[in-house]
């Protein structure tokens, strides 16, 4: 029996010990590391989900532990759990781990995608446009007569064990539900749509729902987070990236994973890109799987209250990672007309990279200090309610448009005739 660490987003890497470690006699799991740790209250992955070979559950440390926890617990293999990490990201951790004197390994699609009877549609990608472009796939399922229920990627935050398998039907289920208000919007998204959405962390126990309470159920449509790989296995992957997707040449990983599974690549905010980069996008697209169908996006930029920018003088907050490089933000103040730009240390924008209250309230003295007349904000829900402030606040925004054929209509035609 090895000595197992699975290190990584807390949503895969606990994926990853529900689908091959759970019950599993040659392996050992010791603790999982992740740089998430701080968003579960310092719990262990409880027992409730571990099963009985780990009776006190299993420790969650930080990832900057890393060399100590191997040394301490004798670790003989390391798991890599990531999302989103490039290639020079994952070496340096492969390279830091075979130091400490363990090996290390991915698990792949095969053995962490979750099959089931019905046919699974999944989206992939990390921004707002997923959500907008699965409720275009469930309005297309709903106007061929299908009925579908929509499973999204785990956000572990706050008690795992509160988590452990949820569904929403209405704004009501919502109301002492124990997500956040970034999943919660996007689950509200879909509840508009009228369509229950499932989520959870034992993907098993997701699945065995879903035939429980939605027999009449003709497909699963899986909604990504972080960019990280359907956990069910698809009938149909679409990938959506955008310029910003591609750092120096390469996709991080799993994006690339995912666009040579896919078999619809969406290429979105094509008209925030120069023309030669999204040619670039394209070819590489295209090196990486050349049986793609491409759809091209524009998902232009628009404010709400826009009239209120004009000859203002602006503070930009958005929510953003580090590879992003075209700023919604900047783009709206540019074209309602703002005078002028604060800028925030060395940048125009005030980066927002989780909503943790620390974080929240660190923003709103930033704004309410600030120099300007007004904020132009893009994150995934209102932060109006979440912030008190002296200025107005103006919500930036992206509407998912697609450009000619083919489209998400036509997409789901097509596959549609293959079931």
């Amino acid at each position: 029996m090895r000595n197992v660490l699975i290190i990584g987003d807390l949503g895969r890497a606990f994926h990853s010990f529900n689908v091959y470690f759970k019950n599993n006699p040659n392996y050992k799991v010791i603790a999982f590391l992740s740089d998430q740790a701080n968003l579960i209250l310092n719990q262990n992955y409880p027992i409730q989900l571990t099963g009985k070979a780990y009776p006190l559950g299993i420790p969650i440390y930080k990832e900057d532990e890393l060399h100590s926890v191997i040394k301490r617990y004798d670790i003989e293999e390391c798991v890599i759990a990531k999302s989103n990490y490039s290639q020079k990201q994952i070496i340096a951790l492969a390279t830091e781990i075979q130091a400490a004197g363990a090996d290390f390994k991915i698990l792949g699609a095969n053995t962490t995608m979750l099959k089931h009877l019905k046919p699974v549609i999944a989206v992939c990608g990390s921004d707002a446009t997923k959500t907008q472009v699965s409720c275009k796939v469930v309005e297309q399922l709903k106007l061929a007569g299908l009925k579908s229920v929509v499973v999204k990627h785990p956000v572990p935050e706050g008690d795992i064990k509160d988590k452990i398998t949820q569904s929403f039907s209405k704004l009501s289920d919502l109301e002492y539900s124990p997500y956040s208000s970034i999943e919660k919007e996007e689950i509200k998204q879909q509840i508009a749509n009228r369509t229950t959405v499932y989520t959870g962390i034992d993907y098993h126990d997701v699945l065995n729902k879903i035939d429980k309470d939605s027999a009449d159920c003709d497909i699963i449509v899986w909604e990504n987070a972080n960019e990280d790989m359907p956990f069910f296995k698809p009938d149909l992957l679409i990938t959506i990236i955008n310029p910003d997707k591609l750092i120096d040449g390469y996709f991080n990983q799993p994006i690339d994973v995912n666009i040579s599974l896919s078999d619809v690549v969406i290429i979105d905010k094509v008209c925030i890109a120069e023309p030669s980069t999204i040619l670039k996008l394209r070819k590489k697209v295209l090196e990486l799987n050349n049986k793609a169908v491409i759809i091209e996006a524009a998902s232009p930029i628009e404010a709400d209250d826009f009239e209120l920018i004009w000859d203002k003088k602006v503070a930009l907050v958005e929510f953003t990672n580090e590879s992003k490089t075209q700023f919604s933000t900047c783009i709206a103040a540019d074209k309602y007309g703002a005078s002028d730009v604060l800028m925030y240390e060395n940048s125009k924008i005030y980066p927002v990279t989780k909503f943790e209250t620390s974080e929240l309230n660190k923003l709103q003295d930033y704004l309410n200090q600030a120099d300007c007349d007004l904020v132009l904000m893009d994150t995934p829900f209102n932060m109006n309610k979440a912030l008190r402030i002296n200025k107005p606040i103006v919500k930036v925004r992206s509407q998912f448009q697609e450009l000619g054929t083919p489209n998400i209509k036509s997409t789901i035609q097509k596959f549609l005739k293959k079931i």
